[in-house]
């Protein structure tokens, strides 16, 4: 994570329309030259960029453009899809092992080949790429059923179980699946042993501390948001109900409060008590953002009033923190701007409520007057210790910040976002 002593904070421009920024982001990253030659270009980039990946990878990139093909057909963004999603299908074939994760990994490339499966007037429904996800669903099928006979066979199961390379991501992808065969019958007793991770309390680790952690992306969250999810979109998982609850509870006993409400650490490796609340991020990745939308989630999978009521007011504290306290140097999704902007923007749109509304016009607009012509993407990725990489990927570079701009642009937005987990 960077350190907010150590940038500046996201500089802001004249006004200017998402849309049309969403546009010249993606523009910018068409052509796959120019991403090879930032990629190959900076050292730090390189060292977290897989050519295969969805995070930070040309699979992530195909995503994005699907996304605007959807909004603009006829424009040839379908045609930048495939293109971005063929040089990841090589780069997967290159590599001696594809973790089955998310982030850089089978479902990852799973999801991106099902969202891309012809959700546009030129294809029928789901018929694009039918031997490829086959090809991906049958390893990915046996990685799945070996985890849930012997969870330890993929290494220390409580770090086995986040959103970016583990079972909780993983599921992202075999809840969207609308296909009745073997991997849709393994994701019931796949979200049935993470509920019995939950209930039984092993929790996932976060590595520097070796405590429980409390990030969405790494952490307890990630499996609650699993469960919510799958249980919203009528999959059947035993004892789900009482792994939300368990999992709710323990969210909601690490919570910390500052002046505005409520917040929570990294991780429980210090104490908790009332005015303690450590420095965190207000993002997607770690901090209140992404615990108050497992929260939100869970409160509407249970029908739990309380609980949603309990995390809307989690989210208004969120709302009420200036900008300073939010800890956010850098404009993409992770850990930054866009996806703390995108998700005040889904809780606006599922729940009508005007304040968090206007909030996510605001950061929107902030994230629009921020573009910078200068950079090769028009953002700039904030890494450790400051350093400024023009990252073109999903989940911490220029594309997650096009995402999210056009998501706000659009009526019916695509829904990139449940790659993340957040719908």
């Amino acid at each position: 994570m960077p350190d907010a002593s150590m940038a500046a904070p996201v500089t802001v421009g004249a006004p200017a329309d998402p849309l049309d920024v969403a546009l010249r982001i993606a523009r910018s990253l068409a052509p796959v030259d120019n991403v090879l030659e930032a990629v190959r270009g900076d050292s730090l980039l390189s060292e977290r960029w897989h050519d295969h990946g969805t995070a930070s990878g040309f699979a992530g990139l195909a995503l994005l453009f699907g996304c605007f093909d959807q909004c603009r057909e006829d424009e040839g963004w379908d045609r930048s899809a495939h293109e971005h999603l063929s040089v990841a299908v090589e780069a997967a074939q290159r590599v001696p092992y594809l973790p089955p994760g998310l982030s850089s990994g089978m479902a990852g490339l799973g999801f991106v080949a099902l969202s891309l499966a012809g959700k546009n007037k030129r294809y029928g429904s789901g018929r694009r790429y039918g031997r490829l996800r086959g090809t991906i669903d049958g390893r990915l099928a046996e990685y799945v059923a070996a985890w849930i006979d012997r969870p330890e066979a993929g290494g220390d199961s409580r770090r086995s179980l986040d959103v970016i390379t583990g079972v909780a991501g993983i599921s992202a992808y075999l809840v969207c699946r609308p296909e009745a065969d073997a991997l849709a019958s393994l994701r019931g007793p796949l979200l049935t042993r993470l509920a019995a991770h939950l209930n039984e309390g092993h929790l996932p680790l976060r590595p520097r501390s070796d405590a429980t952690d409390c990030g969405l992306a790494h952490g307890l969250p990630g499996l609650v948001s699993a469960l919510a999810l799958a249980r919203l979109r009528g999959i059947a998982v035993a004892n789900s109900g009482a792994a939300l609850r368990t999992g709710t509870a323990w969210l909601l006993d690490r919570q910390v409060t500052d002046r505005w409400g409520a917040n929570w650490p990294m991780d429980d490796s210090a104490p908790q008590a009332a005015g303690s609340a450590p420095p965190t991020h207000a993002a997607w990745c770690y901090g209140a953002p992404g615990v108050t939308r497992s929260l939100l989630l869970a409160g509407r999978a249970l029908a739990d009033p309380a609980m949603v009521h309990t995390a809307l007011n989690a989210i208004e504290a969120i709302r009420r923190r200036p900008d300073r306290q939010r800890r956010l140097v850098t404009p993409t999704f992770c850990h930054g701007e866009a996806g703390l902007a995108h998700l005040f923007h889904r809780t606006a749109v599922e729940t009508g409520i005007k304040v968090f509304a206007a909030e996510a016009r605001r950061l929107h607009q902030r994230l629009a007057g921020s573009f910078d012509p200068l950079a090769r993407f028009g953002y700039r990725a904030v890494q450790a210790r400051g350093a400024l990489v023009d990252s073109p990927g999903l989940l911490d570079g220029a594309a997650g910040v096009a995402a999210v701009l056009l998501s706000a642009a659009v009526n019916d937005a695509p829904d990139w976002d449940r790659l993340f987990l957040v719908r």
